[in-house]
């Protein structure tokens, strides 16, 4: 479905609007994960040699990834039906690396900071949302994601500034997914919103639309153009040869 096509909806028929973040309201450019932790492993890098810790990006960049694979796996094994959190897999990079706690502020800075460097607004959906705002709708945000809903909300002030967005609620304090389905119906009677008034839209075919319409809510999908996910594989390609010369 295209954004006009979302616009179109009848007003009348629901009282609250989710978006997802990453890659509806945030656009993220061609970086992929991968790239993403290198760069954030070069920063970090940079940071903890000015205070006197000797770490390389490449031994950064190794414990960063190893902890964000094993954090996802204990979610999986355990059944779970919330995320992994990006304090906790922090507090298990300083301990491996002997560093003290207070240090945590350096690691989340240098997170947040590559995130902002690769995201943009996505003003027409943000115009939409303000002037649905206007009207009488609320707002909110629901995120599959290892940010806490505090770090969302300095990227959204950061990205977009002044937003339409009244709450924002992370899967990995809510320990909830959409990729579950469960969050909605969390959601809603946070919210005191029945399901079938709230309307969620996103741009993951079976998180922001199968899982929604599955749990009674109105649903749109608004994907991401066909061309900007295979400039993301190119950009995967690149990412993996880089982070090899970085081991």
């Amino acid at each position: 479905m295209s954004l006009a096509q979302f616009s179109s909806i009848d007003p009348k028929s629901f009282d609250l609007i989710s978006v997802d973040l990453f890659d509806t309201l945030l656009l993220r450019d061609y970086s992929v994960q991968r790239g993403r932790f290198l760069e954030v492993a070069k920063t970090l890098s940079k940071t903890l040699q000015a205070s006197g810790c000797q770490f390389s990006s490449g031994t950064l960049l190794g414990l960063r990834r190893r902890i964000h694979q094993v954090a996802y796996q204990a979610v999986s094994v355990e059944g779970l039906n919330g995320d992994a959190a990006l304090a906790r897999m922090i507090e298990t990079q300083l301990a491996l690396l002997g560093l003290d706690r207070s240090a945590a502020s350096l690691f989340l800075a240098a997170e947040l900071e590559v995130e902002t460097r690769r995201l943009k607004p996505n003003l027409p959906l943000v115009r939409l949302l303000s002037a649905l705002r206007e009207s009488g709708k609320r707002v909110i945000v629901i995120s599959d994601t290892y940010f806490s809903e505090e770090n969302l909300e300095l990227l959204v002030g950061r990205t977009v500034g002044n937003s339409p967005i009244e709450r924002i609620y992370a899967s990995c304090d809510l320990r909830l997914t959409k990729h579950s389905g469960l969050v909605f119906s969390e959601v809603a009677k946070l919210e005191k919103v029945t399901l079938p008034r709230l309307l969620h839209c996103g741009d993951d075919a079976h998180a922001d639309l199968a899982m929604p319409r599955a749990a009674g809510c109105q649903a749109v999908l608004l994907p991401r153009p066909a061309w900007v996910l295979f400039l993301r594989h190119l950009s995967a390609l690149r990412s993996l040869c880089e982070s090899l010369a970085h081991r």
